[in-house]
């Protein structure tokens, strides 16, 4: 499913702007907008409990996140972290819209609409976390991980619907420099350059530490400030691009950022 197909069927549902970014984003992020997930792979555990590789496409299920499905079940194999095979059981869903519908649901609690209130999506995700406790069901989900999947589907689906981005206006403005300004300077460092620039890591702060929550767009508010939210940002960053996760922005991490 597009992005703006999506946005047709939770604009039914009555949701502020923020909500419903929220509600797609994790959809998208999740769940595919419904469209289930392929068994990866089929492997013994899949093969004893007869699954065929798709039980889960076409469930139009939105997400692990779910509530009362009115079509059903079905059983998906998958991998946690370590690589060990399980199964869950998730439910089916008779549309899209019901899916979308029971996401939302489950998702917008009062502390969550509270925190998209205010445009904090960091807040949203952490107190939906602390409510649902996504991350508690297994495979666990680290969630600076987390975070970084849902800001970077709201990204995605912003730069699809040209919607305005409601989460903007909770950003600082940096205080210690350009964060602007060191995007187009960094960005075209050589990677002897990058061997020169300092390592960041939490306690820091100025202009380079901006730049990087420019650059990741998953730090929460660009201050300048390395804080655990930024080193969660950087930790989610180098699990991406299959660089040692240390939480430091040094110059194997300074280069993927070119």
């Amino acid at each position: 499913m597009r992005h703006v197909d999506a946005k047709l069927i939770v604009d039914s549902l009555g949701l502020s702007l923020a909500e419903s970014l929220f509600v797609r984003a994790v959809g998208s992020a999740e769940g595919g907008y419904g469209g289930g997930w392929a068994n990866n792979p089929v492997g013994t555990l899949g093969a004893q409990m007869g699954l065929n590789g798709s039980e889960g496409v076409g469930s139009n299920n939105w997400g692990a996140i779910q509530g009362t499905g009115d079509a059903g079940f079905f059983m998906h194999l998958d991998h946690d972290a370590a690589g060990k095979e399980y199964v869950a059981k998730y439910k089916r869903y008779s549309s899209p819209q019901k899916g979308a519908a029971d996401l939302a649901r489950q998702l917008l609690k009062p502390a969550v609409r509270l925190a998209l209130q205010t445009g904090d999506l960091q807040g949203a995700v952490s107190e939906q976390i602390n409510t649902y406790h996504y991350t508690g069901d297994p495979p666990a989900t680290p969630a600076d991980v987390y975070y970084s999947r849902v800001s970077r589907a709201v990204r995605d689906i912003i730069a699809a619907t040209g919607e305005p981005n409601p989460f903007l206006a909770h950003q600082t403005p940096v205080a210690t420099g350009s964060a602007s300004v060191l995007l187009a300077s960094r960005s075209l460092l050589s990677a002897a350059d990058c061997s020169k620039l300092n390592d960041l890591r939490r306690g820091v702060g100025g202009p380079d530490v901006a730049f990087v929550q420019h650059r990741l767009g998953n730090c929460g508010r660009i201050d300048g400030s390395f804080g655990p939210l930024t080193e969660a940002g950087v930790r989610a960053f180098q699990r991406e691009k299959n660089i040692p996760v240390t939480g430091i922005v040094d110059r194997l991490t300074w280069e993927a950022m070119r």
